[in-house]
């Protein structure tokens, strides 16, 4: 009788505390075996300490982009060549997840899904199956139904969100306001606002601002200092 490996799961994660959450509820798994567990304060291992292999990566959002990035060559030496990769994060924007799935990430998950969810994520991704939590699957149905901003876009949408007339717009950004006036028609087209505050608000709704809602006290302190425009 043939015994199946069992899956090989390393996790990565700035975060002590929920390292060795998630370190708990994948050990718990008879299928899951955890490479390099946290240790007993809690400080996550680094990349370069590994030595066996990896099927799947589970990381925050930093290292599990870095490594999904990363050239096989640099894989090979830390022993995670053939590791897949899912982000465990508190990061839910629209913006930060189609980021991650342009680095070809195999799956994301934000932090309050179940443990069974959790489970269930590793072994999917291990079977060469991609998996989303329904936050993330709900954002992206929302990109594919609605057109995508363009860069240029998505930089007058944030500065819109700092509260910053045409002219103040066009000066950040070096262009013409004129250039500021058609950005915005198309912005208001994608999103269906009919008004500058109007698609700030659904922008934040959809989660398309990089810049999360909750740093924008600390954007507008910064700009405080900034002199008159």
């Amino acid at each position: 009788m043939t015994v199946e490996r069992r899956i090989a799961v390393r996790i990565v994660h700035h975060d002590p505390l929920l390292a060795a959450g998630l370190h708990a509820v994948l050990a718990a798994d008879p299928e899951i075996d955890i490479v390099d567990a946290p240790d007993a304060n809690g400080h996550v291992c680094h990349l370069h300490d590994a030595g066996a292999n990896v099927d799947v990566l589970v990381a925050d959002y930093e290292h599990g982009l870095r490594q999904a990035a990363k050239p096989r060559a640099s894989a090979v030496r830390d022993g995670v060549a053939e590791a897949r990769v899912m982000v465990f994060t508190s990061r839910d924007s629209e913006s930060e997840i189609r980021h991650a799935l342009q680095a070809a990430v195999h799956g994301y998950l934000v932090q309050g899904c179940s443990a069974d969810e959790t489970v269930c994520g590793v072994k999917s991704i291990a079977r060469g199956v991609k998996y989303f939590c329904p936050t993330v699957a709900q954002r992206m149905a929302n990109s594919i139904a609605h057109e995508v901003l363009t860069g240029r876009e998505s930089d007058v949408l944030s500065l819109l969100f700092d509260g910053l007339s045409n002219k103040s717009i066009a000066r950040e950004l070096d262009v013409a306001v004129g250039t500021v006036k058609t950005h915005l028609r198309a912005i208001l087209a994608k999103l269906g606002a009919n008004s500058r505050s109007h698609a700030v608000s659904l922008a934040a709704e959809r989660g398309l601002l990089w810049t999360d809602v909750r740093e924008f006290p600390y954007r507008m302190m910064s700009r405080a200092h900034l002199p008159p425009r």
